[in-house]
């Protein structure tokens, strides 16, 4: 249960950064609904709900070991914006991709 609400924290982290860049990339009115729309509060709702599983699988999640699974939230960005927002990862991007994956391997399996 804990290790499944701390990745559920980082999948919603990541599902709510996308959301914010999305608005971001929108036009709006005028700078109060750039910053209060359904699209942003939705967002920050899902990060409230994300603090509050990350802190649930911290009592059961070594923080060495949570802070490695977190930096997969970085990975995931990455792959829902090249899906989501057909952005182009460059190599640079794909190399630390690779290195971030390597090191959550190495971190929790060996």
């Amino acid at each position: 249960m804990s290790f499944f609400a701390f990745m559920t924290a980082v999948v919603l982290t990541a599902v709510s950064s996308v959301m914010l860049k999305i608005s971001a990339i929108r036009f709006h009115i005028n700078t109060t609904r750039e910053y209060i729309n359904p699209l942003v509060m939705s967002a920050y709702f899902m990060q409230g709900i994300a603090t509050f599983l990350t802190i649930i699988g911290y009592q059961y999640v070594p923080l060495s070991i949570g802070q490695v699974l977190a930096s997969f939230g970085q990975v995931m960005v990455m792959i829902l914006s090249l899906i989501v927002l057909k952005e182009r990862i460059s190599p640079k991007k794909w190399i630390g991709m690779g290195l971030i994956l390597t090191g959550i391997y190495i971190a929790t399996v060996i």
